[in-house]
């Protein structure tokens, strides 16, 4: 990844950070439609309030983690969707803990 996409990546509201925004949504929704009995469905249901309240600044805060991903770090603007859904889904229960 080029150091100016990562620098982009990390500031200000462009299209990757908006995708990130999207995929805490759409985590969240899934959360809130969850069996009480998932694992760790206490804290995932406080982190899916958190991302209703104020999604973008969930997003922010994952958007360091997102960019680990290796697919992802490859082409930041050109992220696939389903990718920057799967990292954010794995990493729920991280920020959710």
């Amino acid at each position: 990844m080029a150091l100016k996409e990562l620098y982009q990546a990390y500031v200000g509201e462009n299209d990757f950070w908006q995708q990130v925004a999207g995929a805490c949504m759409t985590a969240a929704i899934g959360i809130a439609n969850e069996a009480p009995g998932t694992p760790n469905h206490a804290d995932r249901l406080q982190w899916a309030v958190k991302v209703r309240d104020n999604a973008k600044a969930m997003a922010k805060a994952m958007l360091v983690d997102v960019v680990k991903d290796a697919t992802i770090a490859a082409d930041v603007e050109n992220a696939p969707d389903a990718q920057v859904q799967s990292v954010v889904d794995a990493l729920v229960d991280q920020y959710a803990g």
